[in-house]
């Protein structure tokens, strides 16, 4: 064979070789093995983690939403589908269960704050907006209002006004040193401390708090009393 065919023959034959081996390489990224998507509908996140995990795959919730027939937890929707094809390792996307949507709002007046939480929760729903607002009436922490109201159709937001108490009034201590029993008293009402009396005399011989100090509506005052 003359040396410039042979070095044809040499140079035709490498680019064969090349171009077999490119394409075994190229036959290898497509066909990269892939496994079968299990089916995880209704499953809870634990079961349906095992079962994919048994596939080589893993889990990933991406929300929830409410179902009328699977119960909360459960899954409603995987993507992909079952009987899919993914490659190992790869997330199976799903969306949990909320349980069937309330079409009435439950009454949370009177309720604690932490009962009204549990009550909305219970039915799918929970409090946006939590105004608080002082009461004369109702105890604090207590639900005094509610939007929508009970028994309506829920929407977004649910607000809960929540009661603070009573406004705490500022009082200074009068001096009740030289009064007598029933002056103190009246004066103790009026300004709305509670006056508590000990030992016995004529009149208020020491009292406390003393005189000038700060008290709030309803704050006891011990008097003692003295004297003839």
């Amino acid at each position: 064979m003359k040396p410039a065919l042979k070095k044809l023959f040499i140079i035709l034959a490498c680019m064969a070789a090349g171009g077999v081996a490119g394409y075994l390489a190229y036959q290898g990224v497509l066909f990269v093995r892939k496994v079968t998507v299990p089916d995880v509908m209704t499953l809870t996140t634990v079961q349906a983690g095992a079962r994919l995990k048994d596939a080589g795959l893993k889990l990933k919730v991406q929300g929830q939403d409410f179902d009328p027939s699977i119960p909360s937890g459960g899954i409603i929707r995987q993507d992909p589908e079952a009987g899919g094809k993914l490659e190992p390792g790869r997330h199976v996307k799903v969306v949990l269960s909320k349980g069937p949507e309330a079409s009435r709002m439950p009454s949370v007046v009177g309720k604690t704050l932490s009962e009204a939480t549990s009550i909305l929760t219970a039915s799918g729903m929970s409090a946006t907006k939590i105004i608080k607002s002082h009461s004369d009436t109702v105890p604090e922490g207590i639900v005094i209002a509610q939007d929508p109201g009970p028994d309506e159709k829920p929407s977004i937001p649910i607000g809960l006004v929540v009661s603070e108490g009573p406004y705490k009034v500022i009082y200074y201590a009068p001096d009740f040193r030289m009064l007598t029993e029933d002056n103190a008293r009246q004066i103790a009402n009026t300004v709305g401390v509670q006056p508590v009396f000990s030992n016995s005399g004529d009149f208020v011989v020491d009292q406390n708090p003393k005189p000038g100090t700060t008290l709030t509506g309803g704050q006891k005052v011990f008097l003692t009393l003295g004297g003839k």
